[in-house]
Order: structure tokens, then sequence, then C-alpha cells
């Protein structure tokens, strides 16, 4: 589906496409990004909502899944957040993105990416992850939904780990934080992370 928006004369101003994706959007509607907005992310630095992960291959995430799984379970403990994967932590310059050539790889990725979240995340976590062309190679897209059923754990050989935010790094929930985390869950954005 496009949506055009118009000025007053219906000119066209701006195009966006949503095209659907039952698996893991509620509402059935995914965002592709535009490579203006792909530029806009890679610029911003990694804090507490954004972070990048220099993945290009299905072993890379597999050999890295602790770490992704972490910073998923940190921004669905938060007010949310996406994760650039294909592209270097320390981004200066587009030499630094990986990104995905063949199709096959992302596709596999991908699936390997929900399979993850699907079974090491509890309860559930909204997500959206969507392939963006960026200069002739593809970017994943992760975004991670500030979480309705707080606190999320990561269950990773048979031990539940609660992680938080603080600053750019993901850390272990002590027992007083995992209280707060449980006494706020009508109101997330009262939490300083």
């Amino acid at each position: 589906m496009e949506i055009f928006l118009l000025d007053k004369d219906y000119q066209v101003i701006d195009i966006r496409k949503w095209y659907l994706n039952i698996s893991n959007n509620q509402f059935g509607i995914t965002y592709k990004y535009s490579e203006e907005e792909i530029e806009k992310l890679l610029l911003k630095s990694e804090y507490s909502d954004h972070e990048r992960k220099d993945y290009s291959s299905y072993k890379m995430i597999k050999d890295n899944q602790k770490d992704l799984m972490r910073t998923i379970v940190v921004f669905a403990n938060c007010k949310g957040g996406n994760i650039l994967i294909g592209v270097k932590d320390s981004f200066k310059n587009t030499d630094e993105i990986k990104g995905f050539l063949d199709e096959t790889n992302i596709e596999e990725i991908e699936k390997n990416i929900r399979n993850l979240i699907r079974d090491h995340c509890i309860p559930n976590i909204s997500f959206v992850i969507t392939k963006n062309p960026y200069k002739n190679i593809n970017i994943l897209v992760l975004e991670i939904s500030e979480g309705r059923e707080i606190p999320y754990v990561w269950r990773y050989d048979n031990e539940d780990t609660i992680y938080i935010r603080n600053g750019e790094q993901d850390v272990k929930c002590r027992r007083e934080e995992i209280i707060r985390l449980c006494g706020n869950k009508d109101n997330t954005s009262n939490i300083d992370y």
C-alpha cells in the first residue's frame, strides 16, 4: 500500500510504502525506511533507544545471540528502540556498513532472529523486522516496542535474566530494579534508565 502526502494543490510532497506483515505486527502493516531515514538512523548515536550490530551473516547472529537478545529484552523493558543490523557499532562513514548482499542470507537471518525472540523472550515481545535497501546493500532494522507486560525475561540455558539499559550499556537487573520495574507496569515513562 502507498500513502501519499499532498500539498494544497494536490502535488505529491511525500510517498510512504507500507507492506503487509502478519507474522509480527498486530496491525499487519510494516513500514520500510527510505534511504534518507536509514541515513538519519546511521548517524544517530547509540544510546538508550538505538543500537547497531555488526552482524552480516547467519553465523555471526548465532555466535552473538546473547548480545543481541540482551539488547532486545532491554528495549522491551525500557521505552522500546531500534537495532540496525549489518552496521558497525562505531559507525563513522558508509564504508563501515556491511549490510547483506545475498537475499537468501538475509531472509535466513530474519527467520533466525524471529525464532530467537519467540523461543527466548518471556512474555512475548512485540517487534517488527524490516529489510531496507541502502546504497546497493540491505540493512535490517529491528524495532522493539515498549513493553506492556514488564518485566521481560531472557531465558537461556534454563536461566531467566532481566536486563535494563544504563546509558548505552545493557545491564543485568538487581533485585531493587526488578521491584521498581514490576511496580511501574502501568507507567514505564517514569522509570529513568
